[in-house]
């Protein structure tokens, strides 16, 4: 298998980290029997774009087992976590798992969407679902990025969403446009004061 070379398009990792100064606070529920590996590809696909900032929130501040014995310690519940706007839950049986929790939440925090990422179609590869809602909250190029970084090489993504980061790409330029024009006005002045 032929490994994936860098592109130019690829430079959207760097535009991302570099110059999204406002990520997104995002809420990743841990719960007593949830799946790792479904866990892992949230914390693979989100945190690692470099546009949203994951926080795992519980109902406590206490050890939760995953399914295969894994212990977690959250660090935030939703009532002492910074504000989010999401709340993503993993795993393909996170509907059932979390419903008792997720009511009681839904009608204290109206403003937090509560977005079960893998359980609407548990038959799926388990990487599909976050990478899909990567491209709608975000843009289809950082998507891209990120199923190559996670080497995910299957034609079945459906990625739809922006084409590019709105914000991500026009911030560098200008910058740029902004230094230059400096730039000039400064030579000027300096030559103006010298007398040339």
């Amino acid at each position: 298998m032929e490994p994936f070379k860098l592109q130019w398009k690829d430079t959207i990792y760097l535009l991302n980290n570099a110059y999204r100064w406002n990520k997104q606070k995002v809420g990743v529920l841990l719960y007593n029997q949830m799946d790792e590996f479904a866990l892992a590809t949230i914390f693979d696909t989100y945190s690692a774009s470099g546009t949203m900032e994951t926080l795992t929130i519980a109902e406590k501040l206490s050890p939760i087992q995953t399914k295969n014995g894994l212990t977690l310690l959250p660090r935030y519940t939703l009532e002492n976590a910074p504000p989010i706007e999401r709340m993503l839950l993993s795993g393909t049986k996170a509907n059932v798992l979390t419903n008792e929790t997720i009511s009681l939440w839904k009608n204290e925090y109206p403003s937090v969407e509560f977005s079960y990422v893998h359980a609407h179609e548990p038959d799926r590869y388990v990487l599909e679902a976050p990478l899909e809602d990567l491209a709608q909250q975000t843009d289809v190029l950082t998507a891209e990025y990120a199923a190559k970084r996670l080497e995910y090489r299957a034609d079945t993504l459906k990625l739809e969403g922006a084409p590019y980061p709105y914000l991500a790409i026009p911030i560098p330029l200008l910058l740029g446009c902004a230094s230059l024009v400096l730039l000039v006005y400064f030579q000027k002045r300096l030559r103006k004061n010298r007398g040339f």
